[in-house]
This record gives C-alpha cells, structure tokens and sequence, in this order.
C-alpha cells in the first residue's frame, strides 16, 4: 500500500503546518514520533492511483509516547462558537473509536482559527458524537491548547498533563 499526500484545496492547511511544525519539535528535542499520513491506495500502471474506500483510510495521525500509542484526526473550524464533526466523517469517528477500544489514546485535534485555540477532544469506546462546544463548561475529555512562548501549540504536553 502506498502513500500519497492530496491537496485538500486549501482546507485544514493551517493546521496541518501548525502540527508539522509540532511534530518536528517533539522529534528533534523529546525523541517523539509523530506522523501524518496521506491518502492510502495503490498505483497502478502508469502513476494511476486508485485510492482505498474511505472507511479504510487511516487516520491522520499517529505516533507512540512512552509507549502509548497516540491517533487522531485533525479538524479546522474558521467561525462559531460550536463545532460538531459532520456525519459525512462517521467513519473517522468509529476508527478512532476502535482505536481507544484497542488501548489506544484516541482523539480529535479541532483547530478554532478566529481565536487561534486547539482544542483537543478525546474519544473513548463510549464517547458521544464528538462536538466542542465553547458556551458550555469544558469536561475532562476537552483539553485547550494555546500557542506557547515559542507561538507553536504544545499539544504533547497538553495531553500528558491532561490525560497520560
């Protein structure tokens, strides 16, 4: 199986570069790898790709620290004070259930653009349909991350803080 990075139009571009500038950190200073995949399929002949049905792409990211498995799908919201993952995503939201019930920590990673907030949204075997609702008070599978002194978000320590 190969895989190929696709231009999304546009979409979830500044996340995508605000977690690999992230990911780059972790590896050069914490010895912690995090990867994004791409579009995962097969080439055929000549330079035909043929992707695989999106119920069995895999997730956006992932990774291992201290020997936790790390996955998660990241998502950007540009207005509104709510988000709630599209039902055309159900089936990100089943793998990463089924990620979690393999031991796995398992989130959605949910970039608020206007207000420049990550926030972290862990999914569990028996997690509701994942929805950030920043009128409500936060509960423990919400975590915030901020840009730090560096003006990167720190999700890692975030995650260990919270829910490692």
């Amino acid at each position: 199986m190969t895989r190929v990075p696709v231009p999304k139009g546009g979409r979830g571009m500044a996340l995508e570069a605000a977690l690999d500038f992230a990911h780059a950190r972790y590896r050069d200073r914490e010895r912690v790898l995090v990867r994004r995949y791409g579009v995962a399929g097969r080439f055929f002949g000549k330079g035909k790709f043929i992707p695989l049905p999106k119920l069995d792409q895999p997730v956006d990211y992932h990774g291992c620290d201290r020997g936790r498995l790390l996955v998660f799908d990241a998502k950007e919201h540009r207005k509104g004070d709510r988000w709630r993952l599209d039902a055309r995503y159900e089936h990100q939201y089943q793998r990463l259930v089924r990620w979690s019930q393999a031991g796995a920590l398992a989130f959605f990673a949910v970039l608020f653009g206007p207000r420049d907030e990550l926030y972290l949204l862990r999914i569990r075997p028996a997690s509701d349909w994942p929805m950030v609702d920043l009128r409500e008070p936060r509960h423990h599978d919400l975590l915030l991350v901020l840009p730090n002194d560096e003006n990167w978000f720190d999700w890692l320590a975030a995650v260990r803080t919270g829910w490692i």
